[in-house]
């Protein structure tokens, strides 16, 4: 009895074989039709042999479909050959814009708040004297938006002339008993390079800026434009040769009954590789735009990283205005040595309403001017018997010390807040925002990376991800073209070349397509503006629209500066912004100038309490022991905290006064 069962099972089988080979009836393939074509017209009624070659299906025993059928055929494989294509190209290039579209939300995000904290910090700092020239400081980080959106603006030169007009600014107000005209200030700002009345801040600031800047936005555009590139390639049209290989595996089975049916492996690679044989000359240079890009990526994480720059850029600001009111005497000598002695201004009080700082550094002018005529006389011993008096005086106002205990509290708060803003406190760095942008960057690099030898991996991924195809090469019941049977033909090796002598689809090596070298020339483009970014040089984006437009006429549209001596720039981030704790923010005063103090309400009061010859800058008198050169960091930090607020309480009915 199961002998006979099993029998019977293979009599069935083999009929169902034989039935599936030469179908009695094309009932199969009318239905096939009707779903796809909603039009019968070309099918036939009967399961006959093709007296005529079709282009498609090729000769056959038996076919029920009639030779005016093959366009029908034609069209389906077609849509069927983009939506496998799309499947992979157009999920590739959303996932490069999605990238680059939440690495801009981060950064100018940040930038906005380095904005936000940039106002909050000298508005405490400054009062209304900042908020009355805000713009000059809104003006800068409306410039660095402006390079990052459209990058047609050169960095050193915003902050060369942010500097230049702060300058001057300063300088008015230095000197505001004096009157200068335009031609005077266009001096002041030329011997800025001599002067240098903010130290070494701008020269400092400007190089990290520069190229934390142009990596970023670098690094960004590449996202952006190798979308483009993918979605550019995604509308690259199959040739002919390629429909028709692609439609024989995919449609003609159903012309015998056999619509359910799994193409072989090596089969559907070899269509595949000649359909895709010109894709993969990108594999090589889209390997190296890969390689390329996670070297600026490593760049960003470390000594280009840009939030390291742009959100402490508030205390490095104030550290060069700090610099310019300990250095103003020596400052004003070499302008008026440079530019001129220029003449006196009839009403001081009047201008130094409208220029930035102007009531404290008015009044810290004529201070240190008093202070200087004390110390031009040794012999009278002016200057000793002024710094003996000054502690008597600090006595009699006992009170201050106990009611400025809340202000140094606040400026404690203010500095801590600082150095969060900076980056560098070790408690945030795993919720902080120096963890989330490194989060970020290597979420982009993961993905990025992924794509490698991508078009190489594209025909097994389009056979291998198809539920049509058969996994097994050598398998008996697949479609290898003609019938259900193995698939004995070679499959070609990968690359262009290889693809010359492809049994499935011909590929004339000879004539690649022009719209998918268009790419090519863009993507090698777009390496070298990366490996440009990654040195540290400019990178100049004057055809960058080009690019997005699918259009680029190949490398030369892109220009780059720089010939690329900077190629070995070090990795360790060395300049301005590798401090580990940046310093609080100084208020206005310095050598030469009695400290300014400013507080909750804006008002200014000059400090009568720091002598000429600041501590904090290792000056002693001659009375000084050798333990006082031990602790020149408690002095500073006196100076720069205490003194001001002891200013704060007394000095103000003193400005009144003299006003």
């Amino acid at each position: 009895m199961t002998r006979s069962f099993w029998l019977l099972a293979v009599v069935l089988c083999l009929a169902q074989a034989a039935t599936a080979s030469s179908p009695s009836s094309c009932y199969r393939t009318s239905n096939y039709f009707r779903t796809h074509f909603n039009d019968t017209s070309y099918v036939l009624e009967q399961p006959a042999i093709s007296s005529a070659y079709l282009q498609v299906c090729g000769k056959s025993q038996e076919t029920c479909c009639h030779e005016n059928s093959e366009p029908q055929l034609v069209t389906v494989g077609r849509s069927m050959y983009d939506d496998k294509l799309q499947t992979s190209l157009k999920t590739l290039s959303g996932m490069y814009k999605e990238k680059a579209a939440k690495f801009d939300e981060y950064f100018k995000d940040m930038l906005n708040k380095a904005r936000m904290g940039f106002h909050d910090m000298f508005k405490k700092t400054y009062g209304m004297m900042y908020e009355q020239n805000s713009y000059l400081f809104q003006d800068l980080f409306r410039d660095l938006e402006k390079y990052y959106d459209a990058g047609n603006t050169n960095i050193v030169e915003v902050l060369e002339n942010f500097f230049s007009v702060l300058c001057q600014k300063m300088f008015t107000v230095m000197n505001s008993q004096f009157t200068f005209d335009a031609k005077y200030l266009v001096c002041v700002s030329e011997s800025m390079s001599e002067v240098a009345p903010f130290g070494d801040v701008p020269d400092k600031l400007s190089a990290p800026l520069k190229r934390s800047f142009v990596a970023s936005r670098t690094y960004v555009q590449a996202l952006k434009i190798a979308g483009d590139i993918l979605a550019n390639i995604n509308k690259m049209a199959p040739t002919q040769e390629c429909l028709v290989g692609f439609s024989r595996m995919t449609q003609c089975p159903a012309c015998r009954g056999l619509q359910d049916s799994k193409a072989c492996n090596g089969y559907c690679l070899n269509v595949m590789k000649g359909c895709l044989a010109y894709h993969s000359q990108l594999d090589q240079d889209w390997n190296a735009f890969l390689d390329i890009m996670e070297k600026v990526k490593k760049r960003l994480l470390g000594p280009f990283n840009i939030e390291l720059v742009v959100i402490p850029i508030n205390v490095k600001i104030s550290e060069g205005i700090m610099n310019f009111q300990e250095n103003s005497q020596n400052v004003s000598q070499k302008v008026f040595s440079n530019c001129g002695k220029p003449t006196l201004g009839p009403s001081r009080r009047r201008r130094r309403r409208d220029v930035l700082y102007n009531g404290d550094d008015y009044y810290d002018y004529q201070q240190g001017r008093a202070r200087t005529r004390k110390k031009k006389r040794p012999e009278e011993g002016g200057e000793r018997k002024k710094q003996q008096q000054q502690p008597q005086r600090k006595k009699k106002k006992h009170t201050t010390a106990r009611r400025t205990v809340p202000a140094v509290e606040e400026t404690r708060t203010g500095k801590k807040e600082q150095q969060n803003n900076g980056l560098e406190d070790e408690e945030e760095d795993q919720g902080g925002p120096a963890f989330a942008f490194h989060r970020l960057l290597k979420d982009i690099g993961t993905h990025v990376s992924s794509t490698k030898n991508f078009w190489k991996r594209l025909p097994y991924e389009v056979c291998n991800n198809d539920v049509a195809v058969i996994e097994t090469v050598q398998n008996s019941s697949c479609w290898n073209g003609s019938a259900l049977a193995s698939y004995g033909k070679e499959v070609m090796r990968d690359g262009l070349k290889n693809q010359k002598r492809n049994p499935e689809v011909p590929v004339d090596v000879t004539r690649p397509s022009s719209l998918l070298n268009e790419q090519v020339y863009a993507l090698r483009a777009l390496i070298n503006l990366l490996k440009n970014a990654y040195q540290g040089l400019d990178v100049e984006w004057d055809m960058e629209e080009v690019f997005h437009g699918g259009e680029s006429s190949g490398a030369g549209a892109i220009a780059s500066s720089g010939d690329g001596s900077g190629d070995e720039d070090s990795d360790s981030s060395g300049g301005y912004m590798s401090s580990t704790s940046p310093p609080p923010p100084p208020p206005v005063g310095g050598n030469g100038a009695a400290t300014t103090a400013i507080n909750a309400a804006g008002t200014t009061t000059p400090s009568p309490t720091r002598t000429a010859t600041d501590p904090s800058d290792g000056g002693s008198d001659s009375g000084s022991s050798a333990g006082h050169k031990v602790k020149p960091t408690l002095q500073k930090a006196l100076a720069t905290y205490l003194l001001p607020v002891v200013a704060v309480w007394f000095g103000g009915s003193f400005l009144e006064w003299i006003l």
